[in-house]
């Protein structure tokens, strides 16, 4: 019997059943056989492992079974071997245990180093042409780590011999199958390797490892007969099982993807855009249906074959959720089988396929937390990773962004942008080192061959730039000054525009929105202020009162409740958990909605709704912020045609709260921008009024401009210079991180929260309860009767973002980043402990007038 035979890939904790173990040699086909099976199905697949090159397709298909098959290679080793002394004994009857220590023994960058000595890469031109897939699909564990030639084990030169003589039998078996067939042989070398194959092959690992779909085999089957009755029929069945294939759009468009929605504004371009991988750039004002034509694009590119999921990032969760439900009703025109829609944040509808896969991973295995099943089932336990393995995927931008940084099995989130038609929207919220990080991404998405869709409604122009460059798009010096704007930018090609110049019925309509400006200390409603919109209410006009701070919102909704007795007053913000967020966002939408149920209501929030949720109000109320954020705000008054608005709100109205002194105050600490501030603040000092679209261009880039005005003060200056040498400084900071070579750190939301952030960011504060019982979770469940996976998904849905001035109160954090907060139930259904206190209609707050702590930092 061959060498290969002796040794077990997978293997149960006791030799207790038939073929308690798996070998390796079928294990190892098992995940060729699903990467094979993803291959055959999957055009985008093709494409991307092609990408780069012009090989013969059956050539790079050869080496990408040759290699993915060698994923394991590091396990043909008598330390991995002593994982399962039953199955290396049921294999090797004989083998003596007292000739080899046991010694620690990590397979994957092992693989790597074993690859030099089992081919003969004695030229730096054969290493260079190996060395990177053999580095792909032995990180299948997390790290691609630099490659090193493992010592020999401790062991007798026997065993030593073996092991090595298994290595070549293995890779000179793996050419026969794989590589003779396609012409090809080990004295041939591979080209450039795909850069999705790291993702690629890490997921394939993950399927081949579930028992359910490929069950354990320890009885010898030629290798031949066993790829293509055994590993082969399995494979398809596996990969359909998980959801990851998707049969997308015949045709893509607008008549296709919205059939009972006739194009209006930018949606009649959708089919005069270029239908191949690149990156479309669209600017168009809030309300004319970006989103719907970024869909009905994507579908163009998943009926090309250009992608084959979607995944749609946005600044914040609460603009995630609400663009759930719009993907959730057009999802069956986009994959018109069986459709996998994804929220990152864990209350979509939990996936037979994903489920499959985290049980899996429960399943004890005789190598523990190395086994795939198991990494993959805890790298699947925080819902919010999901996105990446579906056909449409919904998250915020952090989850996209940390693709790019060294974080264990990075290169699977990577992997699942690649494959798929990245959509961000509100580019234009994101500050300077969010930049430096999405750059960075756009950079490999177009490195890879993948696709993106960028939208805003206020991008300035530099930034725009700064996006098409990053891209690999040339952009011209005498660019369009048109708006809508739709730029697309290949790789190294000149960047292409269109705009509604030649379809006049398509320009947006004109839009005034009438502007009033009150200064007010400290930017807070007057008492007078409160009664107006009390009295605006009163008779039946919708009010939104949008604040900067979480407090001021807080503090606000109380003073209105207090002296409103008729009209009901809504709150929301960021600083809630989720599934209480969840059920303010939904009653938000049915009272200020498209289809809105109320009149004569007020809403206090915050950012949470200036961005991507289709509300509608009679009357906005603002505190001053920045002018894009400003008009983004703006974008939700009159947002629908209406009969039913109260008198004197017949026309959009907007108020906007002004510091009577040019001083800013915390606003400016948010925004961090003052120049920005007292821009703004100028402008809106100069009219009663501001007409859409025309405004867009010349008030954003005026504001923006880097020429400073001739009457700034020399505070705004000083500021802007500060300002713009810290925006550098965190621009290239993180384009330095996202490129340097360091150790992976763990895969978790605090870490992709601290370094997808400047440092700025909030804190990670988990609730939870004291009860008799023990410490509970807000919602209800036992934090001790909770295993691995289920205790990450409630972290995750039991958490919220804090000020950083908390920090001192909340003490320090746990291992993963994160601030526990232990809370007394209390009678009216709160909880609460010291100063801080938590209700599902309030959230979070820091009480004002505790005497156990200090006034409330934010």
């Amino acid at each position: 019997m061959e060498a290969i035979y002796r040794y077990w890939g997978k293997a149960r904790p006791e030799a207790d059943a038939q073929d308690f173990c798996h070998l390796l040699p079928y294990h190892c086909l098992d995940v060729a056989a699903v990467a094979d099976a993803w291959w055959q199905s999957s055009p985008v697949i093709q494409r991307l492992m092609l990408v780069h090159g012009d090989a013969d397709p059956l050539k790079i298909h050869a080496w990408v079974l040759f290699f993915v098959a060698l994923h394991d290679l590091g396990k043909f080793d008598i330390r991995f071997q002593l994982k399962s002394i039953p199955a290396l004994l049921h294999l090797r009857p004989d083998f003596d245990l007292g000739s080899v220590e046991p010694e620690r023994y990590a397979h994957g960058p092992a693989g790597c180093g074993w690859l030099e000595r089992a081919v003969p890469l004695h030229s730096d031109d054969r290493y260079d042409c190996w060395q990177p897939w053999m580095q792909a699909v032995a990180g299948h564990h997390g790290d691609l780590s630099s490659p090193k030639i493992p010592a020999d084990p401790d062991a007798e030169e026997e065993v030593c011999c073996f092991d090595q003589e298994a290595r070549r039998t293995w890779l000179q078996s793996l050419a026969r199958l794989f590589l003779e067939p396609a012409g090809l042989s080990l004295l041939d070398d591979p080209p450039a390797c795909p850069l999705i194959l790291a993702g690629f092959c890490s997921i394939a690992d993950w399927i081949g490892s579930n028992a359910d779909w490929f069950e354990y085999r320890d009885t010898v089957q030629p290798l031949q007969e066993y790829w293509e009755t055994k590993a082969k029929k399995r494979a398809l069945f596996a990969l359909k099982s998980t959801g990851m294939l998707g049969k997308g759009p015949s045709q893509g468009g607008m008549s296709k993807i919205f059939p009972d929605y006739p194009p209006r504004q930018i949606q009649c371009l959708v089919d005069d855009l270029p239908r191949e991988a690149g990156l479309l750039l669209v600017e168009g004002p809030t309300g004319c249906g970006k989103t719907e034509f970024g869909l009905a694009y994507a579908a163009h590119l998943l009926a090309t074959g250009v992608a084959e999921a979607i995944i749609f990032a946005l600044p914040t969760q609460a603009t995630a959720n609400a663009m759930l439900n719009r993907l959730e009703k057009v999802a069956p025109n986009l994959f018109p089988g069986r459709k996998n829609v994804v929220l990152a944040h864990g209350r979509a509808s939990r996936h037979e396929g994903y489920m499959a896969l985290k049980e899996a991973g429960r399943r004890p295995t005789a190598q523990g937390k190395e086994d795939a099943a198991v990494q993959c089932a805890d790298w699947l336990a925080q819902s919010r990773k999901r996105v990446f393995l579906g056909q449409i995927g919904v998250c915020t931008i952090d989850q996209v962004l940390i693709s790019v940084l060294a974080v264990r099995h990075h290169f699977v989130r990577a992997f699942g942008v690649r494959r798929a038609v990245l959509i961000v929207d509100e580019v234009h919220a994101y500050d300077a080192y969010m930049y430096g990080l999405l750059t960075r991404v756009l950079h490999a998405q177009a490195t890879a061959g993948g696709s993106a869709i960028l939208m805003s409604a206020t991008l300035p122009a530099y930034q725009r730039d700064l996006l098409l460059d990053a891209w690999g798009g040339e952009v011209p010096e005498q660019q369009s000054s048109a708006y809508p704007l739709i730029s697309w930018a290949g790789r190294g090609t000149p960047v292409r525009y269109w705009d509604l110049q030649g379809e006049p019925a398509h320009l947006p309509e004109s839009r005034t929105v009438f502007l009033e400006c009150r200064e007010r200390v400290d930017l807070r409603l007057s008492d007078q202020d409160i009664d107006q919109v009390i009295q605006a209410a009163n008779e039946g006009a919708c009010v939104a009162v949008i604040c900067n701070l979480v407090s001021e919102a807080q503090g606000l909704w109380r003073r209105l409740r207090e002296r409103s007795l008729n009209v009901p007053v809504d709150l929301f913000h960021a600083r809630y958990l989720f599934a209480d967020r969840q059920v303010i966002e939904q009653r938000v939408m049915e009272y200020y909605g498209r289809d809105r149920m109320a009149a004569g209501r007020i809403l206090v929030a915050t950012q949470v709704v200036e961005q991507s949720l289709d509300l509608d109000f009679d009357w906005l109320i603002t505190q001053l912020c920045p002018v894009d954020l400003l008009f983004q705000r703006m974008g939700r008054l009159h947002r629908h045609p209406r009969t039913d608005r109260p008198a004197g709100f017949e026309d959009p109205r907007c108020t906007v709260l002004l510091p009577p002194d040019e001083q800013y105050g915390l606003h400016e600490v948010i925004y961090r921008y003052r120049r920005v501030l007292w821009r703004t603040h100028r402008r809106l000092q100069e009219t009663d009024r501001i007409t859409f679209p025309d405004v867009y261009r010349p008030w954003i880039e005026s504001v923006y401009s880097e020429e400073a005005w001739l009457d700034e003060p020399e505070a705004v200056l000083q500021n802007w210079e500060t300002f713009q040498n810290s925006a550098l400084g965190k621009f290239f900071g993180a384009r330095q991180l996202a490129e340097a070579d360091m150790m992976p750190l763990q895969d978790t939301d605090a870490n992709a929260a601290a370094m997808t952030r400047d440092g700025d960011n909030g804190l990670k504060v988990l609730l939870l309860q004291s009860m008799s019982q023990g410490v509970a979770y807000l919602d209800g469940r036992q934090e001790s009767a909770l295993d691995d996976f289920e205790r990450r998904e409630a972290e995750d849905l039991n958490a919220v973002n804090a000020p950083k001035g908390w920090k001192a109160a909340l003490g320090n954090p746990d291992e993963h980043g994160r601030y526990r907060l232990i809370l007394e139930p209390q009678a009216d259904g709160s909880w609460s402990v010291g100063a801080m206190r938590y209700s599902r209609e309030i959230g979070l707050e820091w009480r004002e007038g505790d005497s156990s702590l200090p006034s409330q930092p934010q």
